[in-house]
């Protein structure tokens, strides 16, 4: 099993006694599940929010664009 790149201590990589489940503990264990759970979280409710405001964006525009159409269509059977 190859130790992984960019993180861990230097005994853990060099050690050749490292077993693999003291080697994927400590990734675990540096991996801090929690704190990335809690900006994962965080992320989730902002694209929540932006998906809602887009929604709420495209509908207006979708009103306007055919308040438009209805105003080109009115003016130009008067004519």
């Amino acid at each position: 099993m190859e130790a992984r790149e960019g993180g861990g201590s230097e005994g853990e990589k060099s050690s050749p006694t490292s077993s693999p489940v003291s080697l994927v503990s400590n990734f675990w264990k540096d991996f801090r599940l929690e704190e990335e759970k809690s900006v994962l979280d965080e992320q989730g409710l902002r694209i929540g929010e932006n998906q809602e405001n887009s929604q709420k964006n495209r509908r207006k525009l979708a009103e306007s664009t055919r308040g438009i159409f209805l105003c080109q269509l009115i003016g130009k059977s008067v004519h």
